[in-house]
């Protein structure tokens, strides 16, 4: 079975400097946008998570992780999210620089 093909408008704003900043400008536009959907976007970021985990990208799994605790109400997403954060934020320490024991 296909999935629904989503369309969203969203207007994105005029570039300006520092990019970060632009970029997460857009991504707040298009989060209000997709608020307005029924889609939900949790799996994503778990896989998205995972895979910044993999690739030695903590902190940003970190993040990806911390989003999704803050916007789960359901109790047992909520447990494994925290787990997850536990799980992390033990790796970060374990991969600290040499002679930090």
């Amino acid at each position: 079975m296909a999935k629904p093909l989503l369309k969203l408008k969203v207007r994105i704003p005029e570039y300006q400097r520092p990019r970060t900043a632009w970029r997460r400008r857009i991504h707040r536009a298009v989060a209000e946008a997709l608020q307005g959907t029924r889609i939900r976007y949790e799996e994503a970021i778990w896989q998205l998570a995972r895979f910044y985990s993999m690739t030695g990208r903590l902190g940003d799994s970190t993040a990806g992780v911390a989003r999704l605790l803050a916007g789960t109400p359901d109790p047992e997403k909520h447990a494994a999210g925290c787990l997850a954060l536990g799980q992390l934020l033990e790796q970060q320490r374990r991969i600290g620089p040499v002679g930090n024991a």
